[in-house]
């Protein structure tokens, strides 16, 4: 005696109905190039101009320079290989100088 087709189907409604996922879009791209202490990140397309870039081992960047099918940012900290975008945008008043800081715990 088998399992019937519907008894599975059953099972798989079943365990459907009670199935609770969030989903979280996250843009992630990946670095390309470096010199300088300039990142060249292809696959950032939604990155904002001075949006804050958060790399891996605690390390962030700042998106400058946005073209259509990459990002130039400056790294503020060691070489990464990949980065995604936090959303926060930062600015400092002409000759001040400003912390970065994300506000999402690692």
């Amino acid at each position: 005696m088998g399992i019937s087709t519907k008894e599975i189907s059953e099972v798989i409604k079943a365990r459907l109905k009670d199935f609770d996922a969030s989903l979280v879009a996250t843009d992630v791209g990946r670095i390309v190039a470096t010199g300088d202490g300039i990142a060249q990140i292809y696959g950032l397309q939604n990155a904002m101009a001075g949006e804050l870039l958060e790399f891996p081992k605690e390390t962030y960047g700042l998106a400058l320079n946005l073209e259509e099918d990459q990002v130039r940012a400056v790294i503020l900290g060691s070489w990464a290989s990949s980065g995604t975008c936090t959303r926060e945008t930062r600015c400092a008043p002409p000759g001040g100088c400003s912390r970065f800081r994300s506000a999402r715990s690692s």
